[in-house]
């Protein structure tokens, strides 16, 4: 077994990738992929080019996807922020592509709506200061005006569109619409887009599951075809070796008959 230098000196948890880690700004960390065990048979070549691991061709856990890559597919840093990591650590190529969305979401975007943003509520006849606040859940924004209950709870599922309008203006569209001013209108609206976004995303660990599954499956109907393709050749074989025996057979009788 090529053993992956991740797992020197790692611990269980390490291993596991746990979530139980706490990003700065954001409530709770996302659940990284699960780490590819060295048993899986998705283990034996890189995730990503299909190279087979030797013990001069090494494979390296992805700390975002957890899927195993050689040295050249999985070279580079990146910080996690999303999941809990601050430091700089081993990403996959792929993985290293879609981490500058997800650390300025965890960095910028999150951290203001679970402060809350306070934002002028604007209806036909008043305009009204509340707080634009994401909940502990991380699915619905809260309006709250100082009563112990918040004014309007808007699921993010709901919310059809971000407007921008005027100078300070913007409008959250869905079932209701409600309109708003403020002077950080910019980065409000930056900040709900992207963490609708993000809310309608399937968790990495769920699309890590699934893509395994369907690598798992394609894997196996290729090994299928390949058994099949296999075997029709052997039979097409015995079956040329079978005609020549007969030939060599009938023509030597016909050889001694003579």
């Amino acid at each position: 077994m090529i053993l992956c230098p991740c797992l020197f000196g790692s611990s269980k948890e390490d291993r596991l990738l746990s979530t139980s880690l706490l990003r700065g700004g954001v409530s709770h960390a996302e659940r990284r992929g699960q780490w590819l065990s060295e048993q899986d048979e998705l283990a034996s070549n890189c995730h990503a080019c299909g190279v087979e691991f030797t013990l001069l061709e090494g494979r390296h856990h992805c700390r975002r996807c957890g899927n195993t890559f050689c040295q050249r597919c999985s070279s580079r840093r990146a910080q996690l922020l999303l999941y809990g990591g601050s430091d700089l650590e081993r990403v996959c190529d792929e993985c290293f592509r879609l981490t500058g969305v997800e650390n300025e979401l965890a960095s910028r975007h999150l951290p203001l709506l679970e402060r809350g943003a306070t934002v002028a509520l604007r209806t036909l006849m008043s305009k009204e200061m509340v707080l634009l606040k994401l909940n502990a859940a991380g699915d619905a924004l809260q309006i709250l005006a100082g009563a112990p209950h918040p004014r309007h709870v808007v699921p993010l599922a709901k919310i059809s569109a971000v407007e921008v309008n005027g100078a300070t203006g913007f409008a959250l569209r869905g079932p209701e619409t409600l309109r708003f001013d403020s002077d950080n209108r910019d980065a409000i609206a930056s900040a709900v887009r992207a963490t609708i976004s993000h809310a309608q995303t399937p968790s990495l660990a769920l699309t890590v599951d699934r893509q395994r599954k369907n690598k798992k499956v394609e894997q196996q109907r290729a090994d299928a075809i390949r058994e099949h393709q296999e075997a029709t050749r052997a039979r097409r074989n015995a079956n040329a070796d079978f005609r020549n025996s007969l030939k060599q057979k009938y023509a030597l009788r016909g050889h001694t008959t003579t």
